[in-house]
């Protein structure tokens, strides 16, 4: 999964065209890290078709580059959200693997 620059308090979109897992899978996992920040804050990955959670995966300072392995239910289409809580980062993503 490539890299993508977050707005504050949004949604990322991949760019890529095809979801991350193929169809069929029930869990992804993912070394995601959250870099080049502003401000400190947190973010999360959860379930294309699940509700936002009140939680984080991942909390940091300004200017900390911190990465943390996540296993997330897939949602819609195999697809996963990935959520910066505030102020713009460049969030990066790399699949580990999937539970079918």
């Amino acid at each position: 999964m490539p890299s993508a620059r977050s707005a504050p308090a949004a949604n990322l979109e991949s760019p890529r065209a095809d979801p991350i897992c193929p169809g069929g899978a029930r869990t992804f996992g993912a070394m995601v890290a959250f870099a080049f920040d502003e401000v400190p804050r947190s973010g999360s990955a959860y379930p294309a078709s699940a509700a936002q959670p009140t939680v984080s995966d991942l909390n940091w300072t300004a200017g900390e580059t911190v990465p943390n392995l996540v296993v997330v239910k897939t949602g819609t289409g195999g697809e996963v959200n990935l959520y910066n809580y505030a102020g713009s980062v460049d969030v990066i993503a790399d699949e580990v693997g999937y539970y079918m």
